[in-house]
């Protein structure tokens, strides 16, 4: 993508395919997570680029997309300046993003939440909706608690440390590439694959069973003080070994943080939804998740 650097030019913004020493400028419009973003050949930002009087160079937008498998681009995150909203920035962005996933034949997908509150009709759905976007998929919701609460609930109180979890740096190549596999095939990588170079970063425990990754919870720092705890699995309509990664998750956590740490648990289906609100009662919906997927072949 770098070698061949493109520019889709607009009215008022020039949209551009950014490389990594560019993206210091649009760090004000990057959550913490993302502004050590390493530039690949899977992972490309666009950033909206505008002029003052002088000619000095600002940012206006910026979004960062992710091809995740052969055929889906995962949009990851798009922020339009707070002075430059409403100004059809977010759409140029869009467009050239469509632009290229219609030149790579590859479809658009996303994960996007909002406030528990807040209509699912609301600013960002309408804005993916006016883009060629739909929700596929359930909706899923996201809950917040904290360390402390998780130890005082009595599922937690009674479990003790499980000995068939284990850690993701363990298993074989073969076996993570077949796991990666089932989870394309089920609609769940949208993490992204998953790597024992992604452990570096990220703490990670799998169930196996039989030979294969059955289940997997990848726990991460999204903030000082606030972990989040995802669940990806082979076959999303079987939880079975939730609670198990869970318990798992909340000894490693309780050695090394405090009970004030916040836990945010995104929950990708239903039933995981119900377990989360079975095991830790005291957990609160805090976001609405829902999947878009968009495909060039409807524009």
């Amino acid at each position: 993508m770098k070698e061949n650097k493109k520019s889709y030019h607009f009215k008022k913004v020039s949209v551009t395919i950014l490389e990594e020493e560019e993206l210091p400028l649009f760090h004000p419009l990057l959550p913490e997570e993302l502004k050590r973003l390493c530039l690949t050949q899977d992972i490309i930002a666009l950033g909206a680029v505008g002029t003052d009087s002088r000619n000095a160079r600002h940012a206006c937008g910026i979004m960062v997309i992710r091809v995740i498998s052969k055929d889906i681009m995962l949009l990851r995150w798009i922020m339009v300046a707070p002075a430059n909203q409403r100004q059809g920035i977010g759409c140029q962005l869009m467009t050239a993003a469509q632009t290229i996933a219609g030149e790579m034949n590859m479809k658009m997908a996303g994960n996007f939440s909002e406030k528990a509150e807040t209509n699912i009709r609301g600013s960002i759905y309408s804005f993916l909706r006016k883009n060629g976007f739909v929700i596929s998929g359930e909706e899923a919701k996201s809950y917040v608690t904290t360390l402390g609460d998780i130890g005082r609930e009595p599922f937690f109180q009674k479990a003790v440390k499980d000995r068939r979890t284990t850690s993701l740096e363990e298993v074989s190549s073969a076996m993570l590439m077949r796991f990666n596999y089932h989870l394309r095939e089920e609609g769940q990588l949208f993490i992204g694959p998953l790597s024992k170079e992604k452990v570096l970063s990220d703490v990670s425990m799998v169930t196996v069973k039989e030979g294969e990754i059955k289940a997997c919870i990848i726990f991460r720092e999204i903030r000082e003080k606030e972990l989040e705890l995802a669940f990806v699995y082979t076959d999303k309509k079987k939880t079975a070994q939730m609670p198990l990664l869970l318990i798992q998750a909340y000894h490693m956590m309780k050695g090394k943080y405090s009970e004030d740490t916040v836990i945010v648990l995104p929950c990708v289906t239903r039933v995981s939804g119900r377990l989360v609100e079975a095991m830790v009662p005291s957990a609160k919906v805090e976001q609405i998740a829902y999947h878009v997927q968009w495909s060039h072949e409807k524009i």
